[in-house]
């Protein structure tokens, strides 16, 4: 979801930790950034699985659900033709600059940057359906508490709210859950990552306390 305050987070269960961590997201992104305002937030969450792990790339059933951790972004749209994204964790997510009209990945060169370019390539794609055809700039500061590495989907989590953010920020405000499930789905395979959509389809149709049968 893409949401333009964080005076309400009561879509978490625990809202003080999260508070602080869209406080740190703020401080951030105004040093990062200073002068700049935030145009919105988005977010989306990790996921669990409980039954059926690797098998949704054959098309058997899955049964995820969506998890509290999340990656959230601060995001500033302007009129450069550049994507700049930051990282509370400036130690190992290293600032980078993206050139709109260059997306081109480099498998060989393992950077953070890359999985934002996955959201990049599929939300042009899919903002040229909508009309779109010139992309707005873009700074953005991002927070994560997904576990990386802990089978938990942060990479799809980040890619979900990566898509979603450039999709928003140039002006689509309708976008349906199936439409960012849809998009989403092959995101990661620009990485060359086997992904069979149980993670992005978790991440964005997730509710509270329900499972998700895929």
């Amino acid at each position: 979801m893409s949401i333009s305050t964080v005076d309400d987070l009561s879509f978490y269960s625990n809202v003080e930790p999260n508070q602080q961590r869209f406080t740190e997201v703020v401080k951030t992104f105004q040093t990062n950034f200073p002068g700049d305002d935030i145009t919105f937030f988005a977010r989306s969450p990790g996921r669990v699985n409980l039954i059926g792990d690797h098998i949704d790339y054959n098309f058997f059933p899955v049964l995820p659900m969506a998890i509290a951790n999340d990656v959230i972004a601060a995001v500033n749209v302007n009129s450069t033709n550049e994507i700049i994204i930051t990282n509370t964790d400036s130690k190992d997510f290293l600032k980078e600059v993206i050139a709109l009209r260059n997306s081109q990945i480099d498998q060989e060169h393992h950077s953070w940057a890359n999985y934002f370019k996955c959201a990049l390539i599929v939300a042009k794609q899919y903002l040229e359906e909508r009309g779109v055809t010139s992309l707005k700039g873009m700074k953005l500061t991002f927070n994560g508490n997904v576990p990386t590495g802990g089978g938990l989907s942060s990479s799809a989590a980040f890619c979900v709210a990566s898509t979603l953010a450039i999709i928003r920020a140039n002006g689509i405000t309708d976008l349906t859950k199936q439409d960012l499930t849809r998009i989403t789905v092959v995101s990661e395979h620009y990485v060359g990552v086997n992904t069979g959509g149980m993670d992005q389809c978790a991440s964005v149709c997730g509710e509270p306390d329900k499972l998700l049968l895929i």
